[in-house]
Order: C-alpha cells, then sequence, then structure tokens
C-alpha cells in the first residue's frame, strides 16, 4: 500500500509526460465524465479551470497507480458543496460502490488502483466531518488505506 504525499506528487509530476490542450475537456458541465491525464501540470491547470468556471460543482480526483490522474465530474449529482467517491474493491469493478466501505487493502477507479482520492473546494481547505469519517455511511468522503486531500487555491490538503 503507497500512501500519497505532496512530495511524492512533486515526485510524479516531473516524470509525467504533457497532454496538449487541445486534449483537455473544451467545455465544463453537463453529463459525467471523467478525463485522465498524465500530466501532473495539465492535471492541477483542469482543476484550476474547473474551480474558476461559473458552472462549478465539487470535482472528484483520482491518484491512479500507474501514474496517471483522473477527475470525474458530475453536474448532474454533484453540487458546489457535495460530491460522491465512486470507487470499486475489486480491478474487474465488479463490486463496486460509492458508500460503502472497502474490504481489500486496495481500491479501484474504472479498473485502476488508486493510491491516492480527493475532491475540490471552493471556499476553503478545511474537510467537513463527512469528508473525515470513513467511508460506510451515507454521505462520508474518507477512503481508507489511500491518501485523502482537497485541492483548494492551488493546493493539496490532505486529512
Amino acid at each position: 500500500m503507497r500512501t500519497i504525499t505532496r512530495k511524492s506528487l512533486d515526485e510524479m509530476a516531473r516524470t509525467m509526460s504533457v497532454i496538449p490542450e487541445s486534449k483537455m475537456m473544451s467545455t465544463i458541465g453537463g453529463e459525467p465524465h471523467t478525463e485522465y491525464f498524465t500530466s501532473y501540470g495539465a492535471f492541477v491547470q483542469y482543476l484550476n479551470d474547473w474551480i474558476a468556471s461559473p458552472n462549478y460543482t465539487e470535482a472528484v480526483y483520482y491518484i491512479l497507480a500507474d501514474g496517471r490522474y483522473a477527475v470525474l465530474t458530475d453536474p448532474e449529482n454533484f453540487d458546489a458543496y457535495c460530491s460522491e467517491i465512486t470507487y470499486e474493491t475489486s480491478p474487474s469493478g465488479s463490486t463496486s460502490g460509492s458508500t460503502s466501505g472497502s474490504t481489500s487493502n486496495a481500491v479501484y477507479y474504472q479498473g485502476n488502483e488508486v493510491y491516492g482520492v480527493g475532491h475540490t473546494h471552493r471556499n476553503s481547505p478545511k474537510p467537513t466531518d463527512e469528508n473525515t469519517s470513513v467511508l460506510g455511511g451515507d454521505t462520508n468522503n474518507r477512503l481508507e488505506g489511500v491518501g485523502n486531500s482537497i485541492y483548494y487555491n492551488g493546493g493539496f490538503y490532505f486529512y
């Protein structure tokens, strides 16, 4: 099990290739969508653009074991103060959930092992009580065994 820290994010950023801006999602909003990045810079720029959008809703991001980053946006189901972490407990995705705790040491998103997970905040880096509770209740947002963070104002705040 690997825990994601700011130092390990910086190390991954130095080894990532850059995705051209033309490959980034051109419009923000609409249907649930996952955008993948191999570049730390493109990943962070996407989060910044999303937060600056007038149609902002929280976004959930995943730091994957293969070195990529995934950002899930779902304007139909998320709002500016609430999002839901989606994950699987097996790489095949056969056991999936969004609010039930993982029974294994590894968690997956769309078949990819997850090292870190988090979501965006617009007003504060401070986690809510729901953010710091372990997944298993109806609105909890903390996954055990992986790094959990909030992206706010250009930084990742781990909790």
